[in-house]
C-alpha cells in the first residue's frame, strides 16, 4: 500500500489536499479501516484526520480507489467506514451551528427587512435540523408544502420573475427532500451515507441562500444589474446584453470544485475567490464578463479561437495563495445566437467537469436529451441511498416439468413518487456512472435474499464490466460463500455480444462460478450471429435464444431451422435451451415442438415485484 500511495501522490491524485508528511498516517488509517476490529482505533483515526483538516469526501474517494488498486478484501471496511464517518458528522454539525449564525448577521446588510425574514427562517430551520440530529431539540417541519418558508412565500406573493420563482421553489423542495433522506440514513446508523447526503444538502442550501440574495437585493444599496460580491455585471444584465453580441462568442466557465472551497473554508473565503477570478479575467482582452450564477461566469470574446485562448490562459493560472490552491475550470463556448447560453449550459453537463466543450457542434434539439439524462442521473443517485432499486422476477416455464421452475431477476428503479423506471430508461446512463457497481451488488444481494427460502431456481444478469470489476466479483464470491445452498440454484447470464469481447476472461469466470455450483447462461444468443463453434466452446449450462428470432418463428421458416440447429447442438453438448419473447400461445406451442427446454415471455408471465404462488 505504501508504494502505491506514494506513487499516486507523485502523480498528484490527492496531493492538493494531503500533505506529504501525512501519507504514512493515512496508510495506517486505511489499514485500520480495512481490518481493525477496535472501534476506539477508528475513532482516534477520525479525530486526528479532522485535526489535520483531511476532507471527508476526498478521503472516502481515495480509500475506495486504493482498495480497488490493491485488489484486496474489504474486511471490516463497511462497518468501520460508518464509525469513521460518525466522528466527521459530529464535528461537521457542531461547526455548522456557528457557521449558520454568522450567515444570519452577514445577510442582514444586503437584503430588506421583509425578505430578511425569509432568509432567517431558512437558516434557523437549518439550525433546528442540526440541533435535532445532535439530540438537542425537536426537528423542524420537513414538509416543503407546509413549512414556514412556504407559508411566508405565499403570504407576501413576492413579485419575482417566473424563472427565479421556479428556481427558488425547486431548491426549496430539494432541501427538504435531502433533509428527509439524510435523516433516514442517520436513523439507521448509516453515517457514511448521511454525511454524503448532508454535504449535498448543505451545498444546495448555499445556492438557495444565494438565490434569495439575488432575488431580494436591496435596491438602495446595490444596482439590479451589478453582482454585489464581485462588482461585475450579473445574469440579468447579461440576458439584456445578449442581442448586442450576436455573432461574437460566448465562453461559459465554471470553477471546478468551488462548492468544496466554500464548504471547507467558508462563504467569506468563497466570495473572495469569486472576486479574484473575476478581477483576473477582467484584465484580459475580452469584450465583457458577467457573473451569471454561483461560480459560473459568462465571458464575451470576438470569436471561437479567442475563447480557447482565454480558457487556456485562465485554467490553472490563478492561485489562492492563502491555501496554496491552483484553480481549475471547465466550460463551453459557442457563437452567440438566441440559444447559445442554454446550449452552452447543457454542453457543460457533458464535459465531466474537466474539459472545454465546443458547443457549436450541439444541435438545440439535443438539449432535451441532456435534460432527460440529468434527471435520470439524479434519480439514480437518490434511489441508491434510499434503497429504491428493486428486483423484479420474470417466470420461466419448464416444458418437461410442465410448470414454472425458474425466474429471471431484472433490475427496476422506483422513483420518489412510486413510479417504476424500466431499464430502457436508465440502464445506458447507469452503466456510465461510478455507482453502477453498487447497483450490481445490490441486485446480487437482494436476489439471493429473496430466493433464500424459496424452492425456485433464479438467474442474475451480469455485464462484462461487472466481470472485469474486482470489487464486484469479490462481493459476488462472498455472497456465494455465505449462501452455498442458494448458489446451487443460481444462474449467471451474460450477453452473447459481451462474451465474445473477452472470451478468455469470460470462460475463466464461468469455470470459477461452477466451483460454487452456479450455472451459467449465454443471453440473446443469435443477436450477434457469432461463430457457433466459438460460442459453444464456452463453459455453459444454458443458451437463451434471442427474442427477435423467436418472434419470427411463425413467419420465417429459416428461423425454425436456426432454432432447431441451436437446440440440437446445445443438447449434444449437455446444455439446455431457453426461448425468450414467447409472447403468445402459438409461439409457445411452436417452441415446444422444436424440443426447446424452457419458455420465457409475456405469455408465460410478465416481470413482477413478487412471485405469486399458484
Amino acid at each position: 500500500m505504501e508504494k502505491i500511495m506514494k506513487r499516486l501522490y507523485k502523480e498528484k491524485l490527492f496531493s492538493e489536499w494531503l500533505k506529504e508528511e501525512d501519507i504514512d498516517f493515512v496508510i495506517e488509517g486505511l489499514n485500520s479501516l480495512l481490518y481493525s476490529k477496535d472501534n476506539e482505533e477508528i475513532i482516534n483515526f477520525a479525530k486526528e484526520s479532522i485535526r489535520k483538516d483531511i476532507p471527508f469526501g476526498e478521503f472516502t474517494i481515495l480509500s475506495d480507489y486504493v482498495i480497488h488498486k490493491l485488489h484486496c478484501q474489504i474486511g471490516n471496511f463497511i462497518i468501520n467506514r460508518d464509525i469513521f464517518a460518525k466522528i466527521y458528522v459530529d464535528s461537521c454539525l457542531n461547526k455548522d451551528l456557528d457557521f449558520f449564525k454568522d450567515e444570519i448577521n452577514f445577510y442582514k446588510q444586503v437584503i430588506t427587512k421583509t425578505e430578511n425574514e425569509i432568509f432567517n427562517i431558512h437558516i434557523n430551520w437549518l439550525l433546528d435540523y442540526v440541533k435535532a440530529i445532535l439530540g438537542e431539540g425537536e426537528f423542524p417541519n420537513l414538509d416543503p408544502k407546509s413549512c414556514q418558508i412556504s407559508k411566508l412565500f405565499r403570504k407576501h406573493n413576492f413579485n419575482i420573475a417566473s424563472k427565479q420563482k421556479q428556481k427558488f421553489l425547486k431548491l426549496h423542495k430539494q432541501i427538504h427532500y435531502l433533509a428527509n433522506e439524510a435523516l433516514k440514513m442517520y436513523s439507521k446508523n448509516e453515517y457514511f451515507y448521511f454525511m454524503n447526503i448532508y454535504m449535498e444538502l448543505r451545498s444546495i442550501s448555499l445556492t438557495f441562500r444565494e438565490v434569495i440574495g439575488n432575488i431580494f437585493l436591496y435596491d438602495k444599496l446595490v444596482s439590479i444589474y451589478i453582482d454585489p460580491i464581485t462588482g461585475i455585471n450579473n445574469r440579468l444584465k447579461f440576458l439584456e446584453d445578449m442581442k448586442e453580441y450576436y455573432g461574437k462568442t460566448l465562453l461559459l466557465i465554471n470553477i471546478k470544485d468551488f462548492s468544496k472551497i466554500n464548504l471547507t473554508y467558508g462563504a467569506k473565503f468563497g466570495d473572495k475567490t469569486l472576486k479574484q477570478v473575476s478581477s483576473f479575467i477582467e484584465n484580459l482582452e475580452i469584450l465583457n464578463i458577467y457573473r451569471v450564477y454561483a461560480d459560473e461566469f459568462a465571458v464575451i470574446v470576438e470569436n471561437n479561437e479567442e475563447a480557447k485562448k482565454i480558457f487556456e490562459h485562465i485554467n490553472e493560472n490563478i492561485t489562492l495563495d492563502e491555501i496554496d490552491y491552483i484553480i481549475s475550470f471547465y466550460g463551453s463556448f459557442r457563437q452567440i445566437d438566441r440559444h447559445s447560453f442554454e446550449i452552452c449550459e447543457y454542453a457543460m453537463l457533458d464535459s465531466k467537469k474537466i474539459d472545454l466543450i465546443d458547443a457549436n457542434k450541439i444541435d438545440f434539439k439535443k438539449i432535451s436529451i441532456y435534460k432527460d439524462n440529468l434527471s435520470v442521473i439524479q434519480k439514480l443517485k437518490v434511489a441508491l441511498v434510499s434503497d429504491r432499486m428493486k428486483v423484479y422476477k420474470q417466470p420461466i416455464f419448464d416444458y418437461k416439468a410442465n410448470k414454472i421452475t425458474k425466474y429471471e431477476c431484472l433490475m427496476r428503479v422506483e422513483d420518489s413518487d412510486g413510479t417504476i423506471l424500466s431499464p430502457a430508461k436508465f440502464m445506458d446512463i447507469l452503466e456510465s456512472m461510478a455507482i453502477y457497481s453498487e447497483y450490481t451488488k445490490g441486485m446480487i444481494y437482494k436476489s439471493f435474499k429473496y430466493f433464500e427460502n424459496k424452492e425456485y431456481e433464479f438467474s442474475i444478469n451480469l455485464a462484462l464490466t461487472d466481470i472485469e470489476n474486482y470489487n464486484t466479483i469479490n462481493f459476488l464470491k462472498q455472497i456465494l460463500s455465505n449462501y452455498p445452498d442458494v448458489a446451487k440454484r443460481c444462474t449467471i447470464e451474460l450477453l452473447e455480444n459481451e462474451a465474445v469481447k473477452n472470451f478468455k476472461l469470460v470462460n475463466n469466470f464461468f469455470r470459477e462460478m461452477s466451483q460454487y455450483g452456479v450455472k451459467t447462461a449465454l443471453d440473446d444468443f443469435g443477436s450477434g450471429y457469432s461463430n457457433f463453434a466459438y460460442v459453444f466452446s464456452l463453459e455453459l449450462n444454458y443458451i437463451k435464444i434471442d427474442g427477435t428470432i423467436i418472434q419470427k418463428l411463425l413467419k420465417d421458416s429459416k428461423m425454425e431451422v436456426l432454432v432447431k440447429t441451436v437446440v440440437d447442438m446445445a443438447h449434444s453438448l449437455g446444455m439446455k435451451v431457453i426461448a425468450e419473447f414467447v409472447s403468445q400461445e402459438d409461439i409457445f406451442k411452436a417452441v415446444k415442438k422444436l424440443n426447446v427446454d424452457y419458455a420465457q415471455g409475456y405469455f408465460v408471465g410478465k416481470p413482477e415485484k413478487d412471485i405469486i404462488s399458484s
